[in-house]
């Protein structure tokens, strides 16, 4: 009988510890703050954001920032038909031959302001970047040209004429002004992150002293969990610890999108 009372503690003792067992994990499988989806989380955080009011920065303050502003072309870009190719401004019309060579424009010369118009029958070297001159219409690259001046073969003199080897036809190689961009065209709209690219289009409208954008926001990252240590710390592994690293992530992540001056560390909470 004392062995059998042995064995009835024995088998009592295990099935209370099996039931307190499995009477904890069935505790921890039912939390008090029910799984929610991301978008409903989104949803919730969003409606304890306030939206800030726009501010004005200059150009170089922009960067990252979100355009509070739709931005419009307020003159086209190009300004001018302008040249895609080194080579010959001519008329279109006029065709392959040898014409003489009355002019050269370079870019940043204007063309109008040396009262340089192209008569037909005539032809302008011309660089790329570089305003077509009245009359123009077309431009031969300089590939499909030959010297054709008399006794030409150097000596450093400019050519005075030039054989067309191909006729071309309105347009060719040219640039259209407001090709790029037309007046009151919608180049950037409003609530897009101004990076490089952005910049750069906002300096081709002028848009320099002045952007209106929404000012960046300012971050706190913290991090929760009894089993975290500082990432520096030594040890803790043996008992149950591990280094934080989440959080100098997540720390990097957002000082590489709204700066460093932006982010403030929370710690282990």
């Amino acid at each position: 009988m004392h062995g059998q009372k042995d064995d009835v503690a024995t088998m009592t003792s295990t099935a209370t510890t099996s039931s307190i067992g499995a009477s904890g994990r069935k505790q921890e499988r039912k939390s008090a703050w029910p799984m929610i989806s991301v978008d409903d989380a989104l949803t919730i955080v969003l409606q304890h954001t306030h939206a800030a009011l726009p501010v004005q920065v200059p150009l170089q303050e922009a960067l990252g920032c979100v355009l509070a502003e739709d931005i419009v072309a307020r003159e086209p870009q190009p300004p001018f038909a302008a040249a895609i190719m080194d080579g010959y401004a001519i008329h279109s019309s006029d065709g392959a031959g040898i014409f003489p060579v009355v002019g050269r424009l370079t870019a940043g010369i204007d063309p109008d302001a040396h009262g340089l118009i192209l008569a037909r029958g005539t032809v302008c070297y011309i660089t790329t970047g570089a305003k077509l001159p009245q009359g123009a219409d077309a431009v031969v690259k300089i590939e499909e040209t030959e010297d054709a001046s008399p006794l030409s073969g150097g000596g450093g003199r400019r050519e005075t004429a030039v054989r067309l080897l191909v006729s071309s036809p309105p347009g060719q190689w040219v640039r259209a002004p407001g090709s790029d961009m037309a007046v009151g065209e919608v180049i950037l709209r409003r609530l897009t992150l101004l990076g490089p690219a952005e910049i750069g289009l906002l300096a081709s409208v002028g848009r320099v002293q002045a952007v209106s954008v929404f000012p960046k926001p300012t971050i706190g990252v913290l991090s929760t969990g009894d089993e975290l240590i500082e990432a520096g710390l030594e040890g803790g592994r043996e008992e149950g610890l591990i280094r934080d690293s989440n959080r100098p992530t997540l720390l990097a992540l957002f000082s590489e999108l709204v700066g460093r001056d932006k982010v403030v560390d929370l710690g282990i909470v």
